[in-house]
């Protein structure tokens, strides 16, 4: 009882790392450096699914599908947590999830071979967490910002005269004839 209670408190202890990780890297990416980069969309889902893989098994090794299985986890609640706090929206969140879910198991992957073959597994995590803001960072700086500039106007070939009198006596509307405006939709009238 005592190692499952432990098993439970690393693999959440290692979500909650995760998701520090991810509101401080939507912070820098994208309130810091505004881009929505690769850093943020491919980084961050297999960096989390690393660390929270990583610290859960620094108690005691778990299984190939486990790890994977908190990978995709984190990632996930990662998603509701941004959904959350307002960070993102939903649709957002539901466009990014088919990539970040799949990156997020190969993070959890990654992280049951970095605890396996690692002296010290966290602190070499960590190092690896200091990486992608500088990422960010080089993404924000070399994306040349896009700027686009839509200008519309009207051109009325006729008088002042005629154009005050459509303004001030705008003509009768024939009244719409099409089947859902019947229904209670609003119409010019």
């Amino acid at each position: 009882v005592v190692g499952s209670v432990r098993h439970i408190r690393s693999a959440a202890l290692g979500v909650a790392a995760g998701l520090v990780i991810t509101l401080a890297m939507l912070g820098v990416s994208v309130y810091a450096f505004d881009t929505y980069g690769a850093s943020m969309f491919l980084g961050t889902p297999i960096l989390i699914g690393a660390v929270a893989t990583v610290i859960s098994n620094s108690v005691a090794p778990r299984s190939y599908p486990v790890c994977i299985a908190l990978g995709m986890v984190t990632v996930a609640l990662a998603g509701c947590s941004l959904l959350f706090f307002a960070l993102e929206g939903v649709f957002c969140i539901l466009m990014a999830a088919p990539v970040a879910i799949p990156l997020g198991a190969l993070g959890g992957l990654l992280g049951k071979v970095i605890a396996e073959v690692s002296v010290r597994p966290i602190q070499g995590t960590m190092a690896a967490i200091m990486f992608l803001p500088a990422w960010a960072g080089l993404e924000g700086v070399t994306t040349p910002q896009r700027e686009f500039e839509v200008t519309s106007s009207v051109v009325v070939d006729a008088s002042v005269d005629r154009v005050w009198e459509n303004v001030i006596h705008f003509p009768e509307l024939k009244e719409p004839d099409e089947w859902y405006y019947r229904w209670g939709i609003a119409c010019p009238m």
